[in-house]
This record gives structure tokens, sequence and C-alpha cells, in this order.
């Protein structure tokens, strides 16, 4: 009986475990980067966007940090925070850190040291 329940769980596996992954691409943060310090935000925004709409952290933080400190686009302190929240769902939990240092700093937001604090704080769990 045992044997028949494995070479069931084999059968079944089989066409899962012999099929090829398909490649993931590799987030090419050093073009992106190269594009933005050549001025080309254009190009910068052509190899961001692909990884934007499958909620990438890094790409989502990447973008964040443009609207915060106005890089491509018009600075947005709630658009940044609007993709930093996006990239701690997507698993990015220390860009909670980035969203609390707005707050401590009161940058276009009010100062709120109780908001910063939790920020840091859920930063802080996921070390």
């Amino acid at each position: 009986m045992k044997l028949g329940i494995v070479s069931l769980l084999f059968a079944l596996l089989l066409p899962v475990i012999g099929q090829a992954k398909t490649p993931v691409p590799e987030f090419p943060a050093d073009r992106i980067d190269e594009a933005v310090a050549d001025s080309n935000c254009p190009l910068a925004m052509k190899l961001l966007k692909p990884f934007l709409d499958k909620n990438h952290q890094v790409a989502l933080s990447s973008f964040a940090r443009w609207y915060h400190f106005g890089v491509c686009v018009e600075q947005n302190i709630e658009k940044a925070i609007e993709y930093y929240e996006r990239a701690v769902k997507a698993g990015y939990c220390a860009m909670e850190a980035r969203i609390g240092i707005i707050y401590l700093r009161g940058i276009d937001v009010t100062i709120n040291i109780a908001e910063a604090q939790r920020r840091f704080n859920k930063a802080a769990i996921c070390f």
C-alpha cells in the first residue's frame, strides 16, 4: 500500500519536476542608474516599467526614491510614500524606515514622531 502511494505521488510530481523553468529577467539596476546619470529618463523608465508592473520590490523602491527626491519625475512625497508602501507589501520591509524618515523630518508632511517611530519599529522587525 505504501509503495502504491509513493508511486502515485511520484507520477503526479514527475511532470512538474521535469518542466523547464521560465527564466526570470534580472532587474537592470546598473542600466537604470546609468540612464538616470545620463539624464536619459525615458530609457530609465522604459527599463523600470516592466518590473513596476510585476510589483518587483527593488523597482518599486527605486521608483519611490525617484518621487522622494524628484529624479526623472516631479518630486511628490505622497507618491513616494505610496511606492515605498507597495515595496513593503512586495516584501521589502526595510522601506518602512524610508517612510519613517519622511515623517520624522516632516518632508512635505506634518512631522509625526509617533508615525515615524511606528515605521522604524516595523523596519527593525524585519532585520
